[in-house]
């Protein structure tokens, strides 16, 4: 019989839906259905975290093994506390065990779990990595190169390590998952493309309903991100500092609302100027994002898929964006959103919308159109199921 078990491996357990990497993780371990969790630490209480994670995957036999862990850092791990890698292997073969004795498919969600895998020799592993940092490194190269030129420099070289180090990875595992089309058409060149599936970012808001009321005259933008993320606070700034200021010479009572936390001092200073309002963490965001007109997304660096893009199509918002911030999404989805490059461009967009009420209409079913057919979680979920099938169904051809 093909059927093996799963085995985790993740640096801490998807313990908070409302950050988007977790969400991610938990919708698609619902595909995995692993009977072990290999955890290195978790914030708070780990039985806690267990059963929260067990509760939304509904395996309620889930298993947790625990794994001593002295750094939070690929850096670190490569060149002080290898010895930790034994450590992470003795946790791996008492998962095994645990697993019923049967070969267990090892799936590998980030950078350091792949290592602890890789370097103990375990097939077959899944390596499931939200956004490649080579790629995010070599962006915020090109981002800083001009302004920043020490910065970029540090960019440039993380970068390359990064690259030789997700080169290994990929060679190492049986299959590599990534979010972003773009983002596997760069990693590709470093292996078969056989190894590469992208499985990407869903939304839970599908489930809310659309804009309906696109009003006119319309005045009310809207950006939301988590602001310890750096691309997501460098788009507010370019917000703040570039966009409003221009929209308002030709949309005098234009708003832009700015939701997500924390509030850094910087994006404070715009609060009340410009017909900026910074609002932090809201409750019921959703409902927040859904009275605005037009939504805002000129990112400047990063990689992957956008959670915030996906959140916005949902809700039928019209979105302006710039390639960038379009890049991670399927090629099906680009007609549904406005993508301008350059700050001219960019603002004379949101300003023939915010003017123009059909065509901000017709952009915004076209993202939740758009949204219904490529953001579902169950569809991702099930792809998941079918990746970690088709390898166990090879092990077992193999005679494993």
């Amino acid at each position: 019989m093909w059927f093996m078990s799963t085995i985790l491996v993740a640096y801490s357990l998807p313990n908070d839906a409302t950050i988007g990497s977790h969400q991610r993780r938990w919708h698609l371990l619902r595909g995995a259905h692993p009977e072990v969790i290999v955890t290195a630490c978790t914030s708070g209480n780990p039985q806690r975290s267990l059963t929260w994670t067990s509760q939304h995957l509904a395996c309620p036999a889930l298993k947790n093994i625990l794994y001593p862990v002295r750094s939070d850092t690929v850096s670190s791990w490569l060149t002080k506390n290898r010895c930790a890698i034994a450590e992470v292997g003795k946790a791996l073969d008492a998962a095994a065990g645990a697993a019923g004795g049967r070969q267990p498919v090892y799936l590998a969600m980030g950078y350091i779990p792949a290592l602890a895998i890789v370097a103990n020799a375990l097939h077959p592993v899944i390596f499931d990595y939200d956004d490649s940092m080579a790629l995010y490194y070599r962006r915020r190269f090109s981002a800083l190169k001009m302004s920043h030129p020490l910065k970029a420099i540090n960019s440039m070289s993380w970068s390359i390590s990064y690259r030789h180090f997700e080169r290994w990875i990929i060679a190492s595992s049986d299959a590599t998952v990534i979010t972003a089309e773009s983002d596997a058409l760069c990693l590709s060149r470093d292996a078969t493309a056989a190894k590469m599936h992208v499985i990407g970012v869903g939304t839970d808001w599908l489930n809310h309903r659309p804009v309906s009321d696109y009003r006119q005259p319309a005045n009310r933008l809207a950006f939301h991100g988590g602001f310890t993320w750096e691309p997501n606070r460098l788009a507010a700034l370019y917000l703040g500092r570039k966009v409003m200021p221009r929209v308002r010479r030709v949309v005098a009572n234009a708003e832009l609302h700015i939701f997500g936390s924390p509030v850094f001092p910087e994006l404070e200073e715009f609060n009340g100027r410009h017909g900026i309002k910074v609002h932090g963490y809201v409750d019921n965001l959703e409902r927040h994002l859904s009275q605005a007109d037009l939504y805002l997304m000129p990112m400047l660096t990063g990689s992957g898929v956008k959670n915030k893009l996906a959140e916005a199509m949902a809700l039928g918002l019209p979105i302006v964006t710039n390639s960038l911030g379009a890049e991670g999404l399927p090629s099906k989805a680009r007609t549904a959103v406005a993508i301008s490059d350059g700050l001219d461009a960019f603002c004379e967009r949101v300003i023939s919308l915010l003017v123009h009420r059909e065509c901000r209409m017709k952009l915004g079913m076209e993202a939740r159109f758009a949204a219904e057919r490529l953001f579902s979680w169950n569809d991702y979920a099930t792809r998941y199921q079918q990746l970690i099938g088709s390898l166990a169904r090879s092990e077992s051809a193999l005679g494993v």
